[in-house]
């Protein structure tokens, strides 16, 4: 049980730590504005991209 709860806590700390900046207005809206379209556009195509080419195909069969 303890595993579990130490691998999904960062996850929950990112969650926090972002909404905590975003409401205090630390970066302006522009930088969430800007991140939101460079994760989606640029950074997690190269994310999937990366994981499905170093997958071990021959493994699985």
């Amino acid at each position: 049980m303890l595993n579990i709860l130490w691998a999904i806590l960062p996850i929950f700390v990112l969650i926090v730590l972002g909404n905590l900046l975003r409401r205090n207005g630390i970066p302006s809206i522009e930088f969430w504005n800007l991140n939101d379209k460079l994760v989606y556009w640029v950074l997690f195509p190269s994310l999937l991209f990366y994981k499905t080419s170093t997958t071990d195909l021959a493994g699985g069969f």
